[in-house]
């Protein structure tokens, strides 16, 4: 029915392994990509490195900063 060369043959099957594997390609992407760029866990980080984004972000004030920094210090 298809000529020669046709690309999905006889259609129904070649066209699922076909949108199947580009949708399970895809998927595996964002996977990496969200392991590369995404948020770093708080367990990877110092009890300093989260106290100083904290300040960064202003959720803690430069008194409040520095009687933790100091605690932890101890």
């Amino acid at each position: 029915m298809f000529g020669e060369g046709h690309w999905m043959g006889d259609g129904g099957f070649h066209m699922w392994l076909y949108w199947g594997g580009l949708t399970l390609l895809f998927i595996f992407l964002f996977y990496l990509l969200g392991r590369t760029f995404g948020n770093s866990s708080d367990a990877d980080k110092t009890p300093l490195q989260i106290l100083d984004e904290r300040y960064a972000r202003g959720e803690i004030d430069h008194d409040e900063y520095e009687r933790m920094k100091t605690d932890l210090s101890h």
